[in-house]
């Protein structure tokens, strides 16, 4: 796996703008023909020192690999910066992405549901948890979105919930702390944008630094 674990969180504060949160999937690109195995490893420690500069510059939230069984989708990053140029710039020392082996996805968010913890993280110790990726499939109506939103609520270990901003295809994403596939699955079955195909929702292996995320109930 490309992306080495990696999970931090921090709190910012931009004097000039009021800061945008950003959602950035890390997918699958292309390897450079030629590429050895020691410029990989290379790539891979100036990757993780990448985020390392950003988290130390109050940029970066948290990141994590991502268990895709499709392979395309490699990890999350999320950033709170000015814009979408911030973001690319965030992305600019990062050999992977620079050189094309990974790909950004970038997509501007806004929390409706619990938070990312910025205090009490133990970067030392990483745990499993469960992402879930909620897609459009048709347009929703304000009656069944307004429903799907009072509906997350009450969302078994659910700690971070937020809908995207920009058109395109993907509608919210949320984090859940543990494995839970039982109760997490139950309760998307009756979500009411998927139970109506309205969305469709996508579950994910994911992996956070312990104290990241903390159930809202």
């Amino acid at each position: 796996m490309f992306l080495t674990t990696l999970a931090l969180a921090a709190t910012i504060a931009l004097p000039d703008a009021k800061p945008a949160t950003y959602w950035v999937f890390l997918v699958r690109g292309t390897v450079p023909p030629g590429t050895t195995k020691e410029q990989l490893t290379e790539m891979q420690n100036a990757h993780i020192g990448n985020f390392k500069v950003q988290y130390a510059a109050g940029k970066l939230l948290t990141a994590g690999p991502v268990q895709d069984p499709t392979q395309s989708r490699r990890g999350i990053v999320v950033l709170t910066v000015r814009d979408r140029k911030a973001v690319e710039a965030c992305f600019k020392p990062d050999p992977y992405v620079q050189s094309g082996v990974m790909k950004v996805e970038t997509s501007r968010i806004e929390t409706k549901l619990g938070a990312l913890q910025t205090a009490n993280i133990d970067p030392d110790s990483i745990v499993e948890n469960r992402l879930v990726v909620f897609s459009k499939v048709g347009k929703a109506s304000r009656d069944a979105t307004k429903a799907h939103e009072a509906y997350v609520k009450s969302a078994p270990g659910i700690a971070f919930y937020a809908t995207v901003k920009d058109k395109g295809e993907l509608a919210a994403v949320a984090l859940f702390e543990g494995t839970n596939d039982t109760a997490i699955n139950g309760w998307l079955a009756n979500a009411p944008l998927v139970k109506g195909e309205t969305w469709k929702a996508t579950v994910y292996p994911q992996w956070l630094s312990k104290g990241i995320l903390i159930p809202v109930k």
